[in-house]
């Protein structure tokens, strides 16, 4: 645990912890900063947090202003009543840009696997504004197709103690989020503990359906692609998702990582780094 509280206690030491209210609300989304430079708004997925980019916040704030919320229902964030839970949940997340860095400045977006499918949606509410988007593993593509694990998941209940839930973590992280297997870590099962405690939002059926895709002809931002090859919920075939993708934003520049699973930000932090320096300048 050493390593995961060293680098957890010297990220929330050096972060600007900025807390927004909804509209209305007796609550907030929990945004978190680091860096100066251009701004880029960095958006975690599904059953996760700000932590999702804990192996890529520190290199990328050297050359930019992390804006890097947790997103509503998730993490340090309070859960809105939320109609729709994306475009809503977008819309909330926009409105707290726009306190951040102003309601005309420009930003970039890196949106992960579900905050891929936001990052669509705040491209299409800030047209003009937003002017690239790099998706890393995103659903929302109209796929609707069972996932094929690498290993059976296993159900997680929070009165198991924490070795039963570690097992349980590492057994889900090896089977969903990971292609090395080995890449699970403590500081991995830490996060995957702290994360999957705090999320109230349920996704399920939106990676399926085609909400992505209907954000897209609204943006007129610059769109990029990360994926890993062996991500599980690209059911081995990650050029049909970037077929999907070109169908909307043809002169997009995607790109692959071999050997890698879902969670690519984690599993090959130094290349993904590299390829955000290439893509966002």
């Amino acid at each position: 645990m050493s390593h995961s509280e060293d680098i957890l206690q010297r990220l929330e030491k050096t972060a600007e912890r900025v807390d927004i209210p909804f509209d209305g609300a007796n609550s907030a989304v929990a945004w978190r900063c680091w860096g100066n430079g251009p701004a880029i708004l960095l958006l975690h997925g599904d059953y996760g947090s700000w932590t999702h980019f804990i192996r890529n916040i520190e290199p990328l704030a050297e050359r930019f202003r992390l804006l890097v919320p947790d997103m509503p229902g998730y993490g340090d964030s309070g859960l809105p009543e939320l109609q729709d839970l994306v475009v809503d949940s977008a819309q909330i997340m926009a409105d707290g840009v726009d306190a951040l860095i102003g309601d005309d400045a420009v930003y970039d977006i890196v949106g992960f696997s579900y905050g891929g499918i936001h990052a669509g949606h705040m491209a299409a509410i800030h047209r003009g504004r937003v002017r690239r988007v790099v998706l890393i593993g995103a659903g929302g593509m109209g796929v609707d197709a069972p996932v094929e694990y690498k290993r059976p998941l296993k159900r997680l209940s929070r009165d198991m103690d924490w070795p039963t839930r570690r097992e349980i973590h590492r057994n889900n992280l090896a089977g969903v989020m990971f292609n090395d297997e080995r890449v699970v870590d403590d500081l991995s099962l830490h996060l995957q503990d702290a994360n999957t405690a705090r999320t109230r939002i349920r996704a399920r059926g939106i990676p399926e359906s085609d909400i992505l895709l209907r954000a897209l002809p609204d943006s007129s931002a610059a769109f990029y692609g990360i994926w890993g090859v062996e991500d599980v919920y690209s059911l081995g075939d990650v050029p049909a998702r970037e077929a999907i993708l070109r169908t909307y934003k043809p002169d997009m520049d995607f790109r692959t990582l071999d050997d890698t699973g879902h969670w690519v930000m984690y599993e090959a932090p130094d290349a993904v780094n590299d390829m955000l320096f290439d893509m966002l300048g």
